[in-house]
């Protein structure tokens, strides 16, 4: 039966994607073939044992058998320096300011081919305390009003190394989709008189975009896609902040983390994603927006044209409702 093409907006910003099932690529297409060399230390990467020396000074580690198990360093490269004044332009148009904050990277694990999702659930727990720690200590800096953790997996997602590794980037301003989301929220809230993340994820784990759910998450594929396969973790309670989870909500956090990158990994084998943890700026509390960890799976025929680019129209070739069921079918 064919599916009529759709305009939908976001649930909060004022963005919009048209479905097009018509323009749908198989999905052979999506898998790609994985790069990476087949072994447990690279005397290259300087990210692996032993090239400790490649990478600026350690900033905090964690060790499990006499050696590091995960370690953060500071970017070798950082478009973001705390050396850089702020020194504000508001010379109208041109606003401009100093680049300032911090980029680090958090380093997973010292086996130089293993993924994020082959890590056990103890093992990415203990990835993101060591994030929230790091987090913690950048966002206590008065210049700085947000700290954006992502990871970027595969050279089409901007990894630039294959070594696994989150990014961590404190910065002196909330960035702009946070910013919408933010103020959609307020406004939705203001209308409703409720949070619309504890709105989404009650409607949507009911919905045929549903995927995944544990005690305190949701994992399902968001209305409003730009990616196809996009999926979202929301939280089932309304926490602000990853820093705010207790221990047992943590540990969901990484169980179903590790399911989301699993299932996807297992449709579309070496896929490259980028995941993006986005609450509530660290010195400020909203009743009106909470957790969520958006994941955005690229694969090398989806470019972006015109209609997306300059017009943030953007068009995807798979429904969210397909894509659901197509995740959720994966045996993991």
């Amino acid at each position: 039966m064919a599916v009529s093409n759709e305009l939908r907006k976001d649930y909060i910003t004022n963005r919009w994607v048209i479905v097009a099932e018509k323009r749908s690529l198989r999905p052979s297409d999506f898998s790609k073939t994985e790069d990476r060399k087949k072994e447990t230390v690279s005397k290259t990467c300087p990210f692996c044992p032993g090239n400790e020396h490649m990478t600026p000074p350690t900033i905090l580690e964690e060790k499990k058998g006499g050696k590091w198990d995960i370690r953060v360093v500071g970017n070798k490269f950082p478009a973001l320096s705390q050396k850089t004044d702020i020194f504000p332009s508001n010379n109208h148009p041109l606003i401009k300011m100093g680049a300032f904050g911090s980029q680090e990277v958090l380093i997973e694990t010292n086996n130089h081919s293993k993924r994020f999702f082959e890590n056990s659930k103890a093992k990415v727990n203990r990835i993101l305390e060591m994030l929230i720690k790091r987090r913690k200590k950048l966002s206590s800096h008065k210049k700085i009003e947000y700290v954006l953790l992502f990871k970027n997996f595969g050279r089409e997602c901007g990894a630039s190394l294959s070594h696994s590794h989150i990014q961590i980037s404190a910065l002196p301003l909330v960035p702009p989709l946070i910013a919408d989301e933010l103020n959609g929220s307020r406004g939705y809230y203001s209308e409703n008189h409720s949070c619309p993340f504890c709105d989404i994820e009650k409607l949507e784990s009911k919905s045929k975009r549903f995927v995944s759910s544990n005690k305190n998450f949701s994992l399902f594929t968001p209305f409003a896609s730009i990616w196809p396969y996009e999926l979202w973790i929301v939280s089932k309670q309304h926490v602000q902040r990853l820093e705010d989870f207790s221990k047992p909500q943590l540990l969901d956090l990484a169980e179903i983390l590790i399911e989301a990158i699993k299932r996807l990994n297992t449709l579309f084998p070496g896929t490259p994603y980028n995941f993006v943890i986005h609450d509530t700026p660290g010195k400020n509390l909203f009743s009106y927006y909470h957790f969520h960890l958006e994941i955005y799976p690229r694969y090398h025929h989806k470019t972006f044209a015109g209609l997306e680019k300059g017009g943030r129209i953007f068009i995807n070739e798979v429904s969210p409702e397909r894509a659901a069921k197509e995740l959720k079918e994966v045996r993991i």
